[in-house]
């Protein structure tokens, strides 16, 4: 039969909502020329985090 089990989730199998193209979107991570690390939208090249 079927058996429930809770478990986490890994990082990696969780998707942010882009609000730009309404769609779960990948993110990357960039540094900036000030030496800051910010994430960033794939799809649209659009910075997260300010």
């Amino acid at each position: 039969g079927i058996v429930e089990k809770e478990a986490p989730i890994h990082a990696s199998n969780v998707a942010h909502f882009n609000p730009v193209t309404k769609k779960a979107d990948r993110v990357g991570i960039r540094t900036l020329e000030d030496g800051r690390k910010v994430r960033f939208y794939k799809s649209t090249d659009e910075v997260i985090d300010s």
